[in-house]
Order: structure tokens, then C-alpha cells, then sequence
């Protein structure tokens, strides 16, 4: 009798092959039929940062704490819920791009000049270590080698994905890059036209740089946070979040609304003072707003 042949004529008997791949091999078959492929994630954590405390409402400075104006509860209700945001922004994520794109995210890379992230000293203080946090979720951090000046982590997340490419890394045909600047553009245009591999931009879209729904092969390939979370515009939220931070600074300073001021001075002293991105025309907006309570 011919064993070989008989076992062919098994498998090809579909309750066989039915009951093979349901009851002995589900999770495998269930792996094929779900991933295509694997994904590498690489996150400009600055820019992700303030997208993060954009959603953490009772952070409005780190200046507050070396003040004392918070409460130890207060303090306590930041930390939690720094911890909270950043746990539900990244499973949340995870979740619908291995659902969405049916891949199987491999690693993350997060990449920032951590010793002077905004905040990042004050909040130590009262037991958040943004370093620790990422580590313990199993995210890579990478701090670039030479720190302080503008753009180091926007270079060192660009070498860090070439040199991914350039070796292969686990197989990866999909890149994620959760950020905002248009800095990233040329690594974009670098992967279209050398890489046949997937690549898409993730932000929230208060972050988002415009000019990449303008590139024609990056329309399709923009992934908006905000739509990964019900009834949320990161727009709004932060347009909300200056307005308080701007009221505060009027009654601290006792600006009369009525009088001219030095609105360059006023946009400075918001920006040093605060994380969020004040310009003229918001002080403008904000004047009239105050007006009309």
C-alpha cells in the first residue's frame, strides 16, 4: 500500500482539513488569515509629548509645580493621569493598526532627548519617570548622542528607520512613524522610491504639518489619531487649553483687556511660560473671546 499516497487522499478530505486546521492548528491559522506581515513603529516623542498633555486637562505648565501650586492631590491626579493617556493613546493604537492594516507590530522605538522633555524634571518629582513608563510597556527609548539642539531626534529617528532598511530589520514591511513635523518628508519620499514596503504617518492633528495631504503618494497614507478616539479633536482640545492658560496669564499679570499691551512680549512670555504654541493671531482670538464673557 502506498502510505504517501494515502496521506495526500486525507488532506484532501475537506472534514479532515476542516477539523486540522480548527481544532489543531487555530492559532496559527488564525495568525495567517488575520497578519500580513510585520511592522516596526518609530514615534517622535517630543511631538507625541505635548499631543499627550494636550489630553491631560489639569496639566497646563511644569511651572506650576515648582511654584507649589499644586495640591499633592492635584499632583496626584496628573500623574495617573499622564499614565492613563499614555497607556490608552498606545493600545489604542496597536490595536487598530494590527486590526486595520492585519499586521503584526513588532517593535517600537520611542526617540527624544529625554533629559529635557517638557516637564519631564518636574514630574520626576512627584514619581513619573517618562523613560521608565515607555520601558515598562516594552517601547525602546533612544536618546540622540549629541543633545540640546532643535531637530537631533528628527535625525537620529530618521537613521534609526534607514537603518532598519538597510538591514532588513525582522522582516518589516510596514513603517509607522507617529509624527507631525514635514521634517520627515525626504525619509518618506526615500522609502517610495527605494523600499517596496507600506509607510504611513501617524499624528494627532493639532501636530500635523498640512503640507502632507498636499504630497500626492502621502494622502492615502495618513493615519489621524483623533479618529481612533470618539468625539475627539485634538484642534479643539488645544485651542481650549491655550484660552485657559491665557486667562490665567491675564488675571496673573492684571492685563486690562481694554488697553493696548505688547502682544510680541505677551506671545513670548506664553511661550516660555507654557508648552502649548501661542502666536499673535490666538492672542487676538483670545482677547475677543475673554470680551465676549
Amino acid at each position: 500500500m502506498d502510505n504517501s499516497k494515502n496521506f495526500v487522499d486525507l488532506f484532501m478530505n475537506e472534514e479532515f482539513y476542516q477539523v486540522c486546521k480548527e481544532e489543531f492548528f487555530p492559532h496559527f491559522y488564525q495568525k495567517m488569515k488575520t497578519v500580513n506581515g510585520y511592522s516596526g513603529v518609530y514615534i517622535d516623542f517630543e511631538n507625541f509629548w505635548f499631543s499627550l498633555l494636550d489630553r491631560v486637562e489639569a496639566f497646563l505648565s511644569k511651572f506650576d509645580f515648582e511654584e507649589g501650586k499644586n495640591s499633592k492631590e492635584i499632583n496626584q491626579k496628573i500623574k495617573q493621569d499622564i499614565i492613563n493617556e499614555l497607556d490608552l493613546i498606545l493600545d489604542t493604537f496597536i490595536n487598530q493598526i494590527n486590526i486595520k492594516h492585519k499586521t503584526e507590530i513588532r517593535f517600537i522605538k520611542a526617540y527624544a532627548d529625554f533629559t529635557n522633555l517638557y516637564g519631564s524634571k518636574e514630574l520626576q518629582n512627584i514619581g513619573i519617570d517618562v523613560n521608565d513608563l515607555l520601558r515598562r510597556k516594552g517601547i525602546q527609548t533612544i536618546t540622540p548622542y549629541v543633545r540640546g539642539y532643535k531637530d537631533m531626534s528628527d535625525r537620529a529617528l530618521i537613521l534609526g528607520v534607514v537603518q532598519d532598511l538597510l538591514h532588513e530589520n525582522e522582516n518589516i514591511n510596514k513603517i509607522f512613524v507617529i509624527a507631525g513635523d514635514i521634517d520627515y518628508y525626504p525619509l518618506f519620499e526615500f522609502i517610495s522610491h527605494n523600499y517596496k514596503k507600506d509607510y504611513y504617518i501617524a499624528s494627532f492633528k493639532s501636530l500635523l504639518n498640512k503640507e502632507y495631504e498636499k504630497i500626492f503618494f502621502m494622502k492615502n497614507r495618513i493615519i489621524k489619531l483623533d479618529d481612533f478616539f470618539e468625539n475627539y479633536d485634538s484642534e479643539a482640545q488645544r485651542e481650549k487649553k491655550q484660552l485657559k492658560c491665557f486667562e490665567d496669564f491675564v488675571k496673573f499679570k492684571k492685563l486690562d483687556l481694554n488697553r493696548p499691551f505688547d502682544k510680541d512680549e505677551t506671545t513670548k512670555n506664553l511661550n516660555t511660560h507654557y508648552y502649548l504654541n501661542f502666536n499673535k493671531d490666538d492672542i487676538d482670538k483670545f482677547i475677543l473671546t475673554l470680551k465676549s464673557k
